[in-house]
């Protein structure tokens, strides 16, 4: 049990091009009908399969893995926003400062707070 991680963005095409190829265990998909309404704007989702989620307060995920995918989903062109959460409320947009603060985060406390409870 816990927190999943969910990643969703709006892309300019149907296809969108990444630099690299996701990490496995992640795959880009549609957006279903249900997460559309959820997040209006969003054209796609990550599926990041079993992938906690990572962030302040709540250190359980993989966030190396995590901020690979997002870091992947910024740097192409054909990307215009994306969304970034766990699956207990909705994902909120992440910017690339967003990613850094949680990079930064992570490389500070990893996920020691978590082991520490």
């Amino acid at each position: 049990m816990g927190l999943d991680a969910m990643i969703f963005f709006r892309s300019k095409t149907e296809d969108p091009k990444l630099e690299n190829e996701l990490g496995a265990g992640f795959a880009i998909k549609a957006i279903d009908e249900y997460n559309s309404e959820e997040i209006p704007g969003a054209t796609h989702e990550v599926d990041c399969g079993c992938s906690r989620y990572y962030g302040e307060g709540y250190e359980r995920g993989r966030w190396a893995l995590l901020g690979a995918v997002l870091m992947e989903l910024h740097a192409s062109e054909d990307v215009e926003k994306v969304w970034y959460g766990s699956d207990s409320s909705t994902p909120l947009e992440i910017t690339p400062e967003g990613v850094n603060e949680i990079s930064l985060h992570y490389m500070t406390h990893g996920e020691r707070p978590y082991r520490r409870e």
